[in-house]
């Protein structure tokens, strides 16, 4: 869903169009050996594969998705997810 689905859902649904409160979660995800492209080792999970980051509201609507190496901090890797406040 793009953003102005989202809105237009949210406004159906008697919402404000953006969200107030949005969660984040992520997702290791095992590759097939022959793929070598961004992935890493999750030692936490014991995966070797992709992290999938998604910025999500209330609802659970997505509004934003990061994938990247499993190896990296999920702190670090949502940062892309959230909005510039400078």
């Amino acid at each position: 869903m793009s953003q102005a689905s989202n809105c237009a859902d949210r406004l159906a649904q008697r919402r404000l169009p953006t969200p107030s409160l949005a969660l984040v979660d992520a997702q290791s995800v095992k590759l097939a050996p022959r793929l070598g492209q961004q992935r890493g080792l999750d030692a936490h999970k014991r995966v070797n594969g992709r992290k999938r980051q998604v910025l999500c509201d209330t609802g659970g609507r997505i509004w934003r998705v990061v994938v990247r190496a499993a190896n990296g901090h999920d702190s670090r890797g949502a940062q892309p997810l959230l909005p510039d406040r400078s």
